[in-house]
Formats: structure tokens, C-alpha cells, sequence
């Protein structure tokens, strides 16, 4: 009964979420792109798969955002090595993940997931027709769980993080259970979510790590060389800000004036529009140059290099001595395993505590954080000792090594239950 009940308040909520997406289009730029793309969205599925080919395995992938798709990338790509002429099928909740990724090659249909209702989900599954189904790390759609588990398509999570203040775990959470019984298996990032899971009775279970991990080995063991990088820091290293927002490179520029910081900075802001970069370089004056406008000659006297393009971070840490991570002083810190891959320590403000990585290799040593300029200031005079700057280092690559291999238990898990019949 309580399932029933949940159920219809469920559907009345897809419904209002609907509604209040149309209304906020008129003044929200966002909710004005999430409307736009799902216009007629399964109509014009429906007409486009009508090109693909019926007798080809479809392999469907959903992540929320950004995030997420970075989290499932490693398997994604995994299962296009592994089965290159499989159909695969990638949606994304936000507009923030489908229009950057909406090109992403080793897909082969990318789009918006429609609105999770019973009519969209049955009529998607029935246009599209996957064998396998996977979902990365927090989206429960009822209607979508409930109908692929109808399909009888293989279905897992991959890189699931559960806490106790999740509804699986409360009273009133029977719905959120039911979605996890419509899952063939579930991989989680961590013990305490595998022993979660196993109080509720589920028992198809398996701890797999965070599957971005593989994703920046892969990235640091493969790197690009950058030519404009290597000209400005002439063979030196560089104190490197990732992702930094103004209040960290307010932060940086103080360290720098204090003489805290000896060589030259590497700064990635996180957006890179005109307004933001013009914030950013206002603050060093004279000291920096832009990247994008970079001339060897000039740069002789320049200290610090802003980039103002994207797509470059995960490779800048290769000439990083140490990285400064941003975020830390908004929602949260942004990506301290792509430094890490590289083997240097990682420096983050106050918000992490709900990132496991940053938890992990800030207690192993890898990772250090700071509340205010006074406990960055420590931090910088800690890590001018090069024995101990190296030591976190190798703790940082360390930590990478021994969580890697999350892919490769997926696809052994695939492998051998390739029939669909679960465990």
C-alpha cells in the first residue's frame, strides 16, 4: 500500500517538476534549454532510430550531468573497445551534460532523457531496445527502473555512493528500495555503502572504487605535451590552480606577493567567459599573461599563465608541482584525482568532507585543506620542504594505484553474466 501511495505522488511530482520547468523557461536560461531539448524528444528518437540497424546489440547509458558522465566514461569507452559494433545510447538528465558531450564519439546517439513517466519510459525502452542498461552513481527514476527491469535488459548501477541520510535507508523509502530491487547489480564506491545495502537484504553487491580513478590513470599515463606551457615555464614546475574561482586566486596572488610562492602559477579558472577572465587577470596586472595570447618573448618576465580556453586541465597537472583545487569555498571542491593521477600533492579549501577521495588522501597525507589565508599560508610553508612536498606526492599517486581497477570489475561482471539472468 505505502509503495501504491508513493508511486502516485511520485508521478504527480514528474508532473509538477514539468510544469515548473515550463514556467521558469521564460526567466531561466537552464530550465529554458531543459524544455527546448525535449520537445517532441521521442518523436524525433523515434525517427532517427528508424535509420539504425535492428540487428545490432543497443547498449544504453544514463548520467545526470557532467559529473557523472565522467564517471561512467571509462566504461563507456570500455565496452566500445569490447564491442565495436554494438549501438550505444547515451542521455543525460542536465543541458550542462548533454551540450558539452552531445558529440561525444564512442556514441553513438546522444540525447535528453524524457521526463520520467510511465508513457515516456515504456515508449523510450520500446524505441531503443537495450540489452544493457547503466545508470551512474545517484539517478533513480522509478518509471525508468521499473520498465527496463520489465524489459528483461541486463541493469546495473555503476559507482553508487549511498549514505544513511539517503531515503533507501528510512521509513518512508520503500519506493527507493523498490528501484534497487530492479537492478541486476550494483557497484559501489566504498565498503560502508556495500554494508548499507547488505542490511536491506540486497547482497548484489560489489565494490568497484570510483570508476574516475581509472579514467585519470589513463589520462596522466597518456599525456600531452603542451608546447605554449613548456615555453613559458622553460623546464621549471609550477604552482597550479584547477578549477580556481576568485576567492582562491585571491588566495594564490596573496601567497605570491608574500613571497610564499617561488616559481611560476599555472591558473585554470572555473569559467573561462570574458567577465570571469577579466576578474581573474585583474588581480596580477602586470604578472600575467593570457594563453590564449601568449608570446614566448613577452613571457620572459610574466609569473603567471591564465587559461582562458577549456579542455586542457587534466593534462596542465603534468607540469604542476602542486595543484590548488577550487571550490572548496561554494558547493564544493572540484576534481582533486586528475593532480593526483600526476603524483603531487593537492591543496583544497573547507567543503569536501562529502568528496570520499578528497576525505581518503586528505587522512593518508596525499591531500591537505585550509579554512582561511592563514592555514593556506601553513600549508605552502610545509610544502617548501621537498622531502615532505615529495612525499605527499607519492602518497597522492599511491592512492590513485591502489583504487584503480573499478572498470575492469564491471566488464568481468558483464562478461560473465552476459545471459542477463543477474548473479
Amino acid at each position: 500500500m505505502l509503495v501504491s501511495i508513493s508511486i502516485f505522488f511520485y508521478n504527480i511530482f514528474i508532473k509538477l517538476y514539468e510544469w515548473g520547468a515550463y514556467l521558469a523557461a521564460a526567466q531561466n536560461e537552464k530550465a529554458a534549454r531543459w524544455v527546448t531539448g525535449r520537445e517532441n524528444l521521442l518523436k524525433r528518437i523515434e525517427n532517427d532510430f528508424k535509420e539504425m540497424d535492428p540487428g545490432k546489440e543497443r547498449i544504453w547509458i544514463h548520467c545526470a550531468s557532467l559529473g557523472e558522465f565522467e564517471q561512467g566514461r571509462p566504461v563507456i569507452e570500455a565496452l566500445r573497445l569490447q564491442k565495436p559494433e554494438a549501438i550505444i545510447v547515451l542521455t543525460f538528465f542536465s543541458p550542462s551534460g548533454y551540450e558539452v558531450r552531445r558529440n561525444y564519439p564512442n556514441a553513438d546517439y546522444v540525447c535528453y532523457l524524457p521526463s520520467d513517466t510511465q508513457q515516456n519510459a515504456k515508449r523510450f525502452l520500446g524505441i531503443i531496445r537495450p540489452s544493457l542498461v547503466i545508470f551512474v552513481k545517484y539517478e533513480f527514476w522509478y518509471n525508468y527502473f521499473n520498465e527496463t527491469k520489465k524489459s528483461g535488459a541486463r541493469f546495473i548501477l555503476v559507482s553508487g555512493s549511498f549514505r544513511k541520510s539517503h531515503p533507501f535507508f528510512k521509513w518512508y523509502g520503500s519506493l527507493y528500495r523498490k528501484m534497487l530491487g530492479a537492478l541486476s547489480h550494483i557497484f559501489v564506491q566504498e565498503e560502508k555503502s556495500l554494508a548499507l545495502l547488505n542490511k536491506l537484504g540486497f547482497n548484489n553487491v560489489t565494490v568497484a572504487g570510483d570508476t574516475r580513478i581509472d579514467r585519470v590513470q589513463n589520462i596522466a599515463s597518456h599525456s600531452r605535451s603542451l608546447p605554449t606551457l613548456e615555453m613559458f615555464l622553460r623546464d621549471e614546475k609550477a604552482l597550479t590552480g584547477g578549477s580556481v574561482y576568485p576567492i582562491e586566486n585571491e588566495l594564490i596572488h596573496k601567497a605570491f606577493v608574500e613571497n610564499l610562492i617561488q616559481g611560476k602559477i599555472i591558473l585554470a579558472p572555473h569559467q573561462v567567459d570574458s567577465e570571469h577572465i577579466k576578474n581573474i587577470i585583474e588581480v596580477w596586472g602586470a604578472e600575467a599573461m593570457l594563453y590564449t595570447e601568449f608570446h614566448e618573448k613577452e613571457s620572459v618576465n610574466k609569473k603567471v599563465l591564465i587559461i582562458d580556453t577549456i579542455g586542457m586541465l587534466s593534462n596542465i597537472y603534468k607540469y604542476a608541482s602542486i595543484a590548488v583545487i577550487g571550490g572548496g569555498f561554494g558547493k564544493g571542491i572540484h576534481n582533486t584525482l586528475e593532480p593526483a593521477a600526476f603524483g603531487i600533492p593537492v591543496i583544497f579549501g573547507p567543503k569536501y568532507e562529502n568528496f570520499k577521495e578528497a576525505v581518503e588522501m586528505k587522512e593518508s597525507g596525499a591531500a591537505f585543506s585550509f579554512q582561511d589565508y592563514d592555514g593556506f599560508k601553513d600549508i605552502l610553508l610545509k610544502l617548501q620542504d621537498n622531502q615532505f612536498a615529495s612525499a605527499a606526492g607519492e602518497k597522492a599517486a599511491a592512492y590513485i594505484n591502489a583504487n584503480a581497477g573499478g572498470t575492469k570489475k564491471i566488464l568481468n561482471w558483464l562478461g560473465s553474466n552476459e545471459s542477463g539472468d543477474g548473479d
